[in-house]
C-alpha cells in the first residue's frame, strides 16, 4: 500500500500542473482563497423607489398574511 502511494506521489511530482494554461509544478493560483472584491453597487433605481417607497412594507405584510393563512390551513388539516 505505501509503495503504491509513494509511486502516486512520484507521478504527481513529475506531472506537475495538468490543467491547460497552468505552468508545470504550480500547486495553485497565487490568489487562491483571496477575497474577491464586490461588484459596483447598482444605481439604486430612484424611479422605482419614488413610485413605491413602501414596497418592502407591503411585501412583508403580504408574506405575513400568507404565512398566517398557510398556518391556519395546515392546522385545520391536522
Amino acid at each position: 500500500m505505501t509503495a503504491s502511494l509513494a509511486r502516486l506521489g512520484e507521478v504527481a511530482r513529475r506531472l506537475g500542473g495538468t490543467r491547460p494554461g497552468r505552468p508545470p509544478g504550480a500547486r495553485r493560483d497565487p490568489g487562491f482563497g483571496a477575497a474577491i472584491p464586490a461588484p459596483a453597487a447598482p444605481a439604486g433605481h430612484p424611479s422605482v423607489v419614488a413610485a413605491d417607497p413602501y414596497s418592502f412594507a407591503v411585501a412583508h405584510r403580504r408574506l405575513a398574511w400568507l404565512l398566517r393563512l398557510s398556518t391556519m390551513t395546515n392546522a385545520g388539516l391536522l
